[in-house]
């Protein structure tokens, strides 16, 4: 499920929107947290949740997965999470994919800014900090005047994706990560923002071209000073993605005929159109086990997170049969029927007797 072909430029939009039931706005306990589960629409090409994550229970979200005409990257979600009485905010933005080439390649035949295959053109960067600080934050912060304060390579987080994540035959792919920290005003207080990137380079010895992906593109924001302290609702929110296997299933498909067609045979939206009619509901064992495999991948890469980052926890979920990260801020966690978490200090605390639902106690895992 590496490719697709751009054939859905007219389609592609922002094709996903944030779903969410109205919040429970029962009062919990003094010092408990309460998160709830915001499910990701499709509501222009396939349909039916996409995805899920999890965000404190009074928090806004805006935002969801644009579609764009890229042959391997079709889609990348951008949402923006914020507390209602705070600056905090965590964004999350789709990967920024380069390319570059010598001979006949895009460094020679396109100018800088060019888009090759959906790929900007662009010299290859050095490493994820200075794809960071010459590229993402220019872009993404315009608006504010900012400047570095930190910054930080994350050699455990690269390695992490360089076990994890499949290879490309006759291709050399390296990775890094790091983390820059930016302060500027906001409204006329002072803010910070940890911004985080995965790079991967991949060097094709064929043209001698160079493909960059800046992938995981975070950026968790809060007021100066309070950074560090809302770290675990920050990375709860990040690590707690879910992929629905129903629209994983569907989009597979559609990706596989994608590449099976030919390129002047699936330019028009309406033999994409038709493809999506052709597919099946059926979710056959080798798409079942394609679906685990990227969720699997996915949790272990979010747990490589939350181990050198710290600030969560990981719960066995009763309810979903799966396993949760949720702020390591508490010492009892709960999950109710519906889909929602509280997180408490109080060993008295019993939500099925203090709230309505049906609650059940979580455990950590080992």
């Amino acid at each position: 499920m590496a490719q697709v072909l751009a054939v859905v430029a007219a389609l592609l939009t922002a094709a996903f929107s944030v779903c969410a039931q109205p919040a429970d706005t029962t009062a919990v306990s003094a010092g408990a947290a309460r998160f709830r589960r915001i499910s990701v629409e499709d509501r222009q090409v396939i349909g039916g949740e996409a995805a899920s994550f999890l965000v404190p229970a009074d928090w806004h979200v805006q935002g969801g997965v644009v579609w764009r005409a890229h042959p391997v990257l079709p889609a990348g979600a951008h949402i923006r999470a914020s507390a209602p009485r705070s600056r905090q905010q965590v964004e999350a933005f789709p990967s920024f994919p380069f390319t570059w080439g010598d001979n006949c390649g895009p460094g020679k035949l396109m100018p800088v800014g060019a888009s090759w295959f959906g790929n900007e053109v662009h010299p290859p960067f050095a490493s994820a900090r200075a794809c960071l600080e010459t590229l993402i934050i220019p872009r993404v912060r315009s608006a504010v005047r900012w400047r570095v304060t930190q910054r930080e390579d994350l050699p455990r987080l690269a390695a992490a994706h360089r076990k994890h994540t499949p290879g490309e035959p006759g291709a050399h792919i390296f990775y890094d990560a790091a983390r820059v920290r930016i302060e500027y005003l906001l409204d006329g207080a002072p803010v910070e923002e940890d911004l985080f990137a995965v790079l991967q380079t991949t060097r094709v010895p064929a043209g001698n071209i160079v493909i960059q992906v800046a992938d995981r593109v975070v950026a968790m924001r809060a007021e100066r000073g309070m950074l560090e302290a809302s770290r675990p609702v920050h990375l709860a929110i990040v690590n707690s993605s879910k992929i629905n296997l129903k629209w994983f299933n569907t989009y597979a498909q559609l990706v596989e005929a994608a590449i099976r067609a030919k390129m002047q045979e699936i330019k028009a939206v309406g033999e994409f159109s038709r493809a999506l009619s052709r597919t099946s509901s059926q979710i056959s064992e080798q798409r079942m086990r394609q679906w685990q495999d990227t969720q699997q991948r996915q949790d272990r890469l979010n747990r490589e997170w939350s181990e050198y980052i710290r600030g969560t926890e990981t719960y066995n979920d009763p309810v979903r049969g799966e396993r949760v990260e949720l702020p390591s801020t508490h010492r009892y966690a709960w999950v109710s029927r519906a889909g929602e978490y509280i997180l408490t200090d109080d060993p008295n605390f019993n939500p099925n007797v203090e709230r309505r639902g049906d609650w059940v106690e979580m455990q950590p895992t080992p």
